[in-house]
């Protein structure tokens, strides 16, 4: 009979983050490569086999500058080394061309046209006519320019004449790609008292320019030829022109003048912090956190932001942040000469000027902000442009340093365990002791243990029995660095027995408590620098007892 023990005898070195890592170290003996073929055993007949084997199976030097690599997280390192772990969330007001419209536009207009009693059949004559009309606006606002993206011109003829003519009209301020707008109108009498022409002409890409000097306001001139070709009918002038003109449905690239308040939402949005997720007990407390919002304008002209939300979260308790620089955070915007371009407003929230420590004192999961934004606030008017693009980006930017206490903080974590294809590599397992000798560079004292549990989450036993102080806190030097001056040594012991053997067999899920407490039990305050780094072995002494 053959009988299949494995035991990996091989070192490996640490190449994992430092708590997950020692949560699997308890079980690594049990799962890994053949026992067999590095001992040479194939065949054994008869008899009690109670072996006792001791071999290191893992070692290595962890560093900070691995754990940040290996991190999804985002992290900032100063000059100095020090590091802080960046949170950030951006969120963006709606579009101006959802507030500011421009409006649909009716124009009517009559004349009367009298031709030259003298005039032979055959022949025609014309008369211009000018027209000066207001151009709508929204909310009365100064429009100086459009340029236009889309609409629809419209122009509706009526007339009495018994005559063969057309209608054309021209706005010299509108054009395209230089050329000026001019449309015209064909009618020819076929009989019947008057004669009705509709023409619906698309715009696109116009540049329409309104005349605001003086005592115009929003301004637009129209130059209307109308032009008559004598027929064989008898001469009824004077005659009448009746121009229904509409502008509809425009929409614009850009748009200048001066476009008064509007009142337009930034909409919720959340900023994730990771670091405090898994928190059951304890709490971190930062010495020098900042809060950064950044505002990047599009708008060509002033506003300003008011929170009508700004609060962290944790487990649905809500803390406003509060500073003397809220509610209202005025936005800088860019100049005419920076028109497609934009403007940055930044304002840094600390420890002078709000409460943002004690904001993070109490471990947030998420910051929330949610905002309303108005333009021309003062009603103070100044050349304004809008494109239809322009809105207001709100960045959120959280920076923790690594500066500070800790004190108990608990993280705990559960993951699935699957035994089914490993008992056999424990059937013949009687005890085993796990020996975790390291040497830290970190400032803190890490406590951890190791509960197995049923798929309900009951617990059937723990691993260590006498607390679980894996690691013993570097010494730390004095301000200001407050940085590690010598590691510290530490060894400790984990024994398994049968019992805890057996109940891994039954165990579906492991529950893992990590508690962390920085330098001298959380009195003293820390700092945490990429070339910390903490070394550690990990050595196993097992028992097998089996018959054959």
């Amino acid at each position: 009979m053959k009988i299949k023990l494995r035991l990996s005898m091989r070192p490996q070195f640490l190449n994992k983050p430092l708590v997950i890592f020692l949560a699997l170290l308890s079980f690594s003996v049990l799962l890994n490569s053949c026992y067999k073929e590095r001992m040479g055993i194939d065949k054994i007949a008869g008899g009690t086999w109670n072996p006792n084997l001791a071999a290191p199976i893992a070692y290595g030097n962890l560093d900070m500058s691995r754990m940040i690599q290996d991190s999804k997280s985002t992290w900032k390192e100063y000059p100095d080394g020090l590091l802080s772990l960046v949170y950030e969330e951006i969120g963006i007001s709606d579009f101006a061309e959802k507030y500011i419209i421009i409006s649909d536009q009716q124009m009517d207009t009559t004349v009367n046209f009298a031709m030259n009693p003298a005039m032979p059949v055959g022949d025609s004559t014309f008369k211009y006519f000018i027209f000066n009309t207001e151009f709508k606006s929204q909310n009365n606002e100064r429009l100086d320019s459009i340029l236009i993206k889309s609409g629809i011109i419209s122009f509706e003829v009526t007339t009495n004449l018994n005559h063969d003519g057309y209608l054309e009209v021209t706005i010299p301020t509108m054009t395209r790609y230089g050329v000026t707008f001019r449309q015209r109108v064909n009618f020819n009498y076929t009989g019947g008292a008057t004669t009705t022409v509709i023409v619906n002409v698309p715009i696109f890409d116009y540049y329409l320019t309104l005349d605001n000097s003086g005592a115009n306001f929003n301004t637009l001139k129209q130059y209307v030829k109308i032009s008559v070709s004598k027929t064989a009918n008898p001469d009824n002038s004077p005659y009448t022109f009746s121009l229904k003109q509409e502008i509809t449905d425009v929409s614009y690239h850009l748009a200048m003048g001066y476009f008064g308040m509007h009142t337009f939402k930034v909409d919720e949005t959340k900023v994730p912090i990771s670091l405090f997720d898994n928190q059951t007990a304890g709490s971190i407390f930062i010495e020098d956190p900042h809060l950064y919002v950044t505002l990047r304008n599009t708008y060509g002209l002033p506003s300003d932001i008011t929170f009508t939300e700004f609060y962290a979260e944790r487990n649905g308790v809500k803390k406003n942040i509060t500073s003397t620089l809220l509610p209202t955070l005025p936005v800088n915007y860019p100049p005419y000469s920076n028109i497609g371009g934009y403007d940055t407003t930044i304002y840094h929230f600390h420890s002078g000027n709000s409460n943002i420590v004690d904001i993070i004192d109490m471990n947030p999961n998420q910051l929330v902000f949610e905002g309303d934004v108005t333009t021309n606030p003062n009603a103070i008017v100044v050349p304004n442009f809008v494109l239809d693009t322009s809105h207001i980006q709100v960045d959120i930017m959280l920076e923790i340093p690594l500066y500070g206490r800790a004190l108990n903080f608990e993280l705990r974590d559960t993951s699935d365990i699957n035994t089914d294809d490993n008992n056999t590599n424990i059937d013949y397992l009687k005890s085993l002791q796990l020996n975790i000798n390291s040497d830290n560079g970190f400032p803190v004292d890490v406590v951890m243990q190791l509960y197995l549990a049923d798929s309900n989450n009951v617990v059937l036993d723990s691993i260590f029995r006498d607390g679980g102080k894996i690691l013993k806190s570097g010494i730390v030097g004095p301000a200001p660095d407050y940085k590690v001056t010598s590691k510290t040594h530490n060894l400790i012991k984990i024994p398994l027995n049968s019992d805890q053997i057996e109940n891994y067999k039954k165990a579906r899920r492991l529950i893992m408590a990590t508690s962390a407490t920085t330098y001298d039990n959380g009195n003293k305050v820390v700092k945490f620098y990429s070339d910390y780094s903490v070394y550690i072995e990990v050595a196993a002494k097992a028992e097998f007892e089996t018959d054959f």
